[in-house]
């Protein structure tokens, strides 16, 4: 059998906050989180929802629900990331 070489390489997730830091935009995907946290990204999209849904908070960064779509701000994420806490007053801005 033949090896396809017209396939497009594999994407891996960013792994480091580095890598995260480096990302030009001001939201994330929960692929992008997962590289760092070392999950499966659909994980972190139930548990943004479950939180969003039943008001409880398991994640300790905020995100964003629009629609399907989970988003997640840089900013506050990479402060938890670093062993900071986020005020409530951070918190309701991104909300």
């Amino acid at each position: 059998m033949r090896k396809r070489t017209d396939a497009p390489p594999v994407r891996k997730p960013p792994a480091t906050l580095q890598e995260i830091e480096d990302i030009d935009r001001e939201v994330l995907t929960c692929y992008e989180v997962s590289g760092v946290l070392h999950c499966n990204p659909y994980q972190i999209n139930l548990q943004a929802r479950s939180d969003a849904e039943k008001g409880t908070k398991f994640l300790p960064f905020p995100a964003i629900i629009m629609g399907t779509h989970v988003k997640i701000p840089k900013k506050p994420f990479l402060k938890v990331m670093n062993g900071e806490t986020i005020s409530s007053k951070e918190e309701s801005e991104v909300k």
